[in-house]
């Protein structure tokens, strides 16, 4: 919970933010729910590149894991986010997949030496709904790579912190269809996605906790949140008792016959259990038990079991940043225990647990299973300082400018507003991983030796795909046929972004939104529109920026291309330049010392990248009148870029992996503008 500034706290969305020189390499989010609004939202501040931008570039930066009921995020409806399906019904461990946590790499634009790693633990879903119309409360912490080595104390904790949260994803992830984001591509190199991915994660396996460090952040995968409660709060240093407990949730269980809410009970035993020494709440202490008065469930028949055991209902705060007509509903759930009194004008020693869990059997008190449990995580921390509401005193201290609460009014027992509120909603389908993770998009205009044009496609799945029965479903929802090698027959010339299937599971028909990628390996990837030659150099000058998004939404060809299907013509005798063509020729050889004079400088971690950059770039402009000019003349201007001078140390030659994505680079580029078999430049006198 960062400590807010003038007197506005951070936004949910904002705890995604690049930091400054910083950009998102790649990220995980679970949650229970998530949607498109809040999705994109987080996508561009992580990224720092715009929906359409990150369609051109066809990478998975965020991948997202949710309740398996919820219904599918299409790929191409937040590009650069994949939602993860589960492996399979058998996978699911859990009664609901109900924390809210986020792990994100940050790498420095121009020093990959450099890097941040981000916890943030959050009380709302990643949605609209939060942003807008919930209360809730996130926090977070950062570790950067110069913390690794003992540090303060604040970093020999966030270390602990993020230790704790990679373990808690890597279990995570196992349960979770994540094929996609381990694509080879058919010559053996990984993907942009896969390469980030590795490089995040060695980030945080290079993150050890430091011995006798106890992190904060804690899940409930063997053990009930309420069974640590005591323990992480003695971990953090609180020993002594505190005399206010403040309790809130936006979920409740009652007890028995209108009696104590069964959970606020457990916790006010389990903190005051003990003798007086190892007493974490004295037996007289303040309880606060903080409601949405209109959505309360049993406390609502609990009322006077409340009033009557001496405890306080009140309804939430609302800071005042909300503006004074707020009606946002309370949908944190929180802990505070303070050690001083309400009417005292500091809270003392104060320490705060935020999480997923509700203040409910299955969020709080059990730990995760599969019919009993949901799996929940959370963070227990100290914040020094802390002041009811002092006039004077520093507002980024107050306690409700952190936590939605106020002192000033009660709910009493008869109050005839309190009202249960409506049930959670019945589960749907849950989203399943399809026999198929993706499809890999091939045409007839993909072969410029080809003289046909049949205005179809090819779809073909990975080899090691689930061997299951399925349908591939075309535009208009009938099936598509499938060739006898296996691949899918498409009905249309244009690749699809995504394609649908459909198939059976557990007795129940499914559906999903499968990604296509393309023969760039670009991941659901928009189309790629032709180029001309200073198009091309603006977009490989600006590496490792993408595309300015006026040239991806408004189109940026300055000529006329071929119609589909027809290949520049190929021509092997070497004529002279006509004065027509001398000019096309000296902005074909100005792009290729350009790029020779920028490659040379590229660093090694971004070598991967700017070679999948050239190809994209450079294919894009097979159809320029410029190129079809040049290769007129029968030479490959090409061949120049495969020599030393015009290569960085570490790829100079086919010896190194650099040297070895390189030339394949230039093989591709060499096939999409026809002119590998032209004579090189220079080999004639």
């Amino acid at each position: 919970m960062s400590k807010p500034s003038n007197f506005r706290p951070a936004t949910l969305t904002q705890y995604f933010e690049s930091p400054p020189d910083y950009k998102g390499e790649f990220g995980w989010l679970c949650a229970y729910s998530a949607d498109e609004w809040f999705t994109e939202r987080v996508a561009e501040r992580f990224t720092r590149e715009t929906k359409a931008q990150r369609a051109f570039m066809g990478r998975i930066a965020l991948a997202l894991i949710l309740n398996p009921e919820h219904p599918q995020l299409p790929p191409t409806e937040v590009p650069g986010v994949l939602h993860l399906p589960l492996r399979s019904s058998g996978d699911r461990p859990f009664r609901l997949m109900h924390a809210k946590v986020a792990l994100l790499g940050f790498r420095h634009v121009s020093d990959a030496g450099q890097w941040v790693l981000r916890l943030v633990v959050s009380t709302g879903n990643w949605t609209r709904e939060t942003a807008e119309e919930s209360l809730d409360i996130a926090w977070s912490v950062e570790i950067r790579a110069a913390d690794l080595i003992d540090g303060s104390e604040e970093q020999r904790l966030a270390r602990a912190d993020i230790a704790a949260a990679r373990d808690f994803f890597a279990w995570l992830r196992d349960r979770f269809d994540a094929q996609a984001l381990t694509v080879e591509r058919p010559d053996g190199r990984a993907s942009l996605t896969t390469l980030a991915l590795n490089q995040v994660d060695a980030w945080c396996h290079a993150v050890r906790a430091p011995a006798g460090e106890s992190p904060r952040f804690f899940d409930n995968r063997r053990r009930s949140l309420l069974s640590q409660l005591p323990e992480q709060v003695r971990a953090v240093g609180r020993n002594s008792a505190s005399r206010t407990l403040a309790m809130g949730s936006g979920f409740y269980e009652g007890g028995p016959g209108g009696a104590l809410p069964s959970v606020p009970k457990r916790i006010v035993q389990a903190l005051q259990g003990g003798d007086g020494a190892r007493r974490l709440l004295t037996l007289s202490a303040e309880i606060h038990l903080f409601v949405n008065p209109d959505a309360c469930q049993s406390i609502a028949t609990s009322a006077e079991a409340i009033a009557q055991e001496g405890w306080t209902l009140r309804a939430p705060g609302r800071p005042a940043c909300f503006g004074p007509q707020s009606r946002r509903m309370m949908h944190a759930k929180f802990i505070l225990g303070a050690g001083n009194s309400t009417r005292d004008a500091k809270c003392g020693p104060a320490w705060i647990y935020l999480g997923s869990g509700n203040l409910t059997g299955p969020g709080f008190a059990r730990a995760m299973s599969t019919s009993h449990g949901n799996l929940e995580a959370g963070v227990l921390h100290v914040v020094d300082g802390l002041h009811w509401g002092t006039v004077g005193e520093e507002a980024q201290l107050h306690v409700g400018n952190l936590l939605p609460v106020q002192w000033q009014q009660a709910i009493a027992a008869t109050d005839a507003a309190l009202s249960a509120g409506g049930e959670m909603p019945e589960p749907g389908v849950p989203f399943l991983a399809p026999p198929v993770p993706w499809f890999a998009w091939s045409s007839e205009d993909d072969d410029a030796s080809s003289q046909t044009a049949s205005g179809r496609g090819w779809l073909a799945p990975p080899g090691e795909s689930r061997q299951m029965e399925f349908q591939l479903l075309d535009p208009t929802g009938h099936s598509c046929a499938r060739h006898h090698d296996g691949a899918f027959i498409w009905p249309h010339r244009t690749r699809p972004r995504q394609v649908e299937l459909s198939w059976s599971a557990d007795g129940l028909e499914h559906r999903a939104q499968v990604p296509v990628l393309d023969a760039l390996h670009r991941f659901a990837g928009s189309e790629l529109a032709p180029i001309d030659i200073d198009t091309a150099w603006d977009r490989l000058d600006n590496f490792p920026l993408p595309p300015n998004e006026q040239e991806l939404d408004d189109g940026d060809d300055a000529f006329t291309p071929p119609p589909i299907g027809t290949a520049p013509r190929k021509v092997f005798a070497a004529r002279a330049a006509s004065a027509s063509s001398r000019y096309p020729i000296r902005r074909i050889m100005k792009l290729v010392e350009d790029i020779a004079a920028k490659q040379t400088a590229i660093p090694r971690a971004d070598w991967t990248a700017w070679c999948v950059r050239l190809a994209q770039t450079m294919q894009q402009t097979a159809s320029s009148p410029d190129l079809a000019s040049f290769a007129a003349l029968g030479f490959n201007p090409l061949s120049p870029l495969r020599h030393a001078p015009f290569r960085p140390d570490f790829a100079e030659t086919d010896a190194t992996l650099e040297g070895r994505i390189y030339a394949s680079t230039l093989r591709e580029i060499e096939a999409a503008w026809n002119v590998g078999g032209l004579i090189p430049l220079g080999s004639i006198e």
